[in-house]
Order: C-alpha cells, then sequence, then structure tokens
C-alpha cells in the first residue's frame, strides 16, 4: 500500500519549512505481510534560536491497493529548548569638564535572538570604596533596553554622566540586569561603570589685607584652589617675619583646611597691642605641604604671602630746662604711648616761684598743657 502525504506549519506558531523542518517526500509504502505499518521521518532543524513552540501537521493523502480510501492528519510539536543568555560589558569614561556630553555606553547582549523582540530590565546604584552618586554624578533614562528580533542581537544603554570641575577620586556605579521578556525569562548578570576624575587644582596664598596696624587693625591672607575638590583639603605652612609671634601677633596654628567643595580658606593676622616703639613688622606666611587631600591638588603660583603691621607708639621725652620747679606727665610710668594718647603736662615751680610758660617744643601759659601723641 503506498499512502501519499503532505506536510505544512500549522497552529498559533506554525513551523516554517526549510527553516524548521525538512520534508523527506510525498508518500510512503507499507508492505504487504509486513507489520502493517510505516514511518514518515519529518527532519527537525535543531537551532540555538529562542522561538515559541512550533507545529506542523502531517496530511495523509491518496492511498493505493485494492481499495482508494482517504486518510486523516496528526500535528507534530518542535519544542523550543534553548534559553536566552544575556551578558553586559564593563564601562570607563572620562569625566569631562562643565557642559560636556559624556555617557557611559553599556552594550548588552542577548545570545540567542529569536524571532521576538526581547526586552531587559535593569536598574543602576553607586558601588564600590567611591560609590557614584545618582543625579549628583550620572543620570538613569530609563529601567529597561529592548533588543528587536531580526536585529544584532544587542543594544545600548547610555547612562549620562554629570560632567564638572571638582577634584575628586575615581567613582564607580553597577549597571545590574533583571528579568528578561519573551520565551523564556531569566536574569542577567551586571557591570561596572567607572567615572574617571580628570580635574585638577593648584593652591595658591595672597594677602587680601597686607597692611595691619596697632592697636587693632588686623591683616588677613587667603588660600585658594582653582577648582574646588569633594574632600576638605587640609595645607600645612610656616611664619617667619620681623614681628614676633604672641608678642605682635596671635600665634598662627600652622595649618588651614579649604572645606569640600569649597576653594578658599582665611589665615587672620590678629594684632596684639604693646606700647613699645619698634617701627612697622611683617609677618610671611609661607605654604609648606599639602598635609590631606586629592592627589591632583598641587601647588601653583604664588607659595607665600605678607602682612605688614604698622607700629602705633612714640617716645615722649621732657627735659626741664628751668631749676625753679619740676615738671610731671600723667598718664606716668613709661615714656613710650601709643599714638593719640591723651597727655598732660604739668609744670610746678619752686616756693617762690612762678610758672611764667612753656618753651622750645610746647609754647603758651596753659598749665598744665594738653599734648596729643
Amino acid at each position: 500500500v503506498t499512502v501519499n502525504y503532505r506536510v505544512a506549519g500549522s497552529g498559533a506558531n506554525p513551523a516554517t519549512a526549510v527553516a524548521a523542518f525538512t520534508v523527506p517526500g510525498t508518500s510512503v509504502d507499507i508492505l504487504a505481510g509486513g507489520s502493517g505499518s510505516a514511518t514518515i521521518s519529518i527532519r527537525v532543524v535543531s537551532d540555538y534560536v529562542v522561538v515559541s513552540d512550533e507545529s506542523f501537521t502531517v496530511y495523509l493523502g491518496a492511498v493505493s491497493g485494492p481499495a482508494v480510501v482517504t486518510g486523516g492528519s496528526a500535528t507534530g510539536t518542535i519544542t523550543n529548548d534553548d534559553d536566552y543568555s544575556v551578558s553586559i560589558t564593563p564601562v570607563t569614561v572620562t569625566e569631562g569638564n562643565p557642559g560636556d556630553a559624556v555617557t557611559a555606553d553599556f552594550v548588552v547582549t542577548v545570545v540567542g535572538s529569536g524571532d521576538q523582540d526581547v526586552t531587559v530590565n535593569y536598574s543602576v546604584a553607586g558601588s564600590g570604596a567611591n560609590p557614584a552618586t545618582a543625579v549628583a554624578d550620572f543620570t538613569v533614562p530609563g529601567t529597561s533596553v529592548d533588543i528587536l528580533a531580526g536585529g544584532s542581537g544587542s543594544a545600548t544603554i547610555s547612562i549620562p554622566v554629570v560632567s564638572d570641575d571638582v577634584v575628586e577620586a575615581d567613582e564607580t556605579f553597577t549597571v545590574t540586569l533583571g528579568a528578561v521578556s519573551g520565551p523564556a525569562v531569566v536574569t542577567g548578570g551586571s557591570a561596572i561603570g567607572t567615572i574617571t576624575n580628570d580635574d585638577t587644582s593648584a593652591v595658591t596664598i595672597s594677602a587680601i589685607d597686607a597692611t595691619a596696624a596697632e592697636p587693632s587693625d588686623n591683616g588677613q591672607v587667603t588660600v585658594t584652589m582653582t577648582n574646588p575638590s569633594a574632600t576638605p583639603t587640609t595645607i600645612s605652612y610656616t611664619v617667619t617675619g620681623e614681628a614676633t609671634p604672641g608678642a605682635d601677633y596671635t600665634v598662627l596654628s600652622g595649618t588651614v583646611t579649604i572645606p569640600a567643595n569649597a576653594t578658599t580658606a582665611i589665615i587672620d593676622v590678629t594684632v596684639i597691642n604693646d606700647t613699645m616703639v619698634e617701627g612697622d613688622e611683617t609677618v610671611m606666611v609661607m605654604l609648606d605641604s599639602i598635609s590631606s587631600g586629592n592627589s591632583d591638588i598641587t601647588f601653583g603660583g604664588s607659595k607665600s604671602a605678607t602682612v605688614t603691621i604698622a607700629d602705633n607708639d612714640a617716645t615722649l621725652t621732657v627735659n626741664v630746662v628751668s631749676p625753679l620747679g619740676t615738671s610731671s606727665v600723667s598718664p606716668s610710668g613709661t615714656t613710650s604711648y601709643d599714638i593719640g594718647t591723651v597727655l598732660a603736662l604739668t609744670a610746678s615751680p619752686d616756693t617762690g616761684e612762678l610758672f611764667s610758660g612753656w618753651s622750645g617744643d610746647l609754647s603758651g601759659n596753659v598749665n598744665p598743657a594738653t599734648i596729643v601723641i
């Protein structure tokens, strides 16, 4: 008996001839005296493509022999045994300067791309020893990426990096893949994004108030960085000059700290008033070393600044010319006075003598006389 047949894709997900299966012929013989059966072997095309289960139907046709009848049909189902394998590559980018358009482009690849679009979910968060911060260091464009059927089998997750001029350590974040939609649902992996710092900063010093004066006009020195740092920066300095610490000005600490995200710090030169006639004196502050802070911060330009403290003292000398009396100064007890001090000079004639007037550097006959230093 010869049984004719034909084969065609069928059902909700019909298999495609040649791509999914091959047909060996159009008829099969069942020999007399045998088992009464024969096998139609439809060869299935094996692959690594993720697809839905597919089906096809074998339709029996005319049968040759003593009787000619028509047969029935039977469905063959090809069960998919492939899964998605998802991977993502790490990325390193240079941060850039304000206004630069920088993105960290992560390539997501699906091995086993099939006849359906694939959606890969993901999340992004700072990670590592110096975790990058969302919004401040990077922005997240979404939560999923689509890989289209029939395409390259990959898609790119582009994470915009926030460029700035802040000196900071290299920072990292992680893109973690989640559920993958499609005929098979699997979870993916993760990849680290590294934002490499490209900012530097130079430290200089200058006197923003270089002229101080007794009794209470203080001087001021500023330490400046060209770019801010994400962490505090401590600079050590030494102090020299003609003025004496603790006597002419308050002793300076020897270190100054520029706070995180700031660019300046102030060193105050606080004057100590005295009555010593000493002339103008200098306080020189010299930058010594960067004792703590980012390694991309160095010295540049001026490393010293000078404040001059003007003296406000003068010496008063009273010489009594006449032997017929004495003189006194109030306040007494010293010959050195601050400039601007008001003094009273009193002449005391001997018994029987009269005061007639002042001569020399002081004139008039007012007694006591008023002197302003």
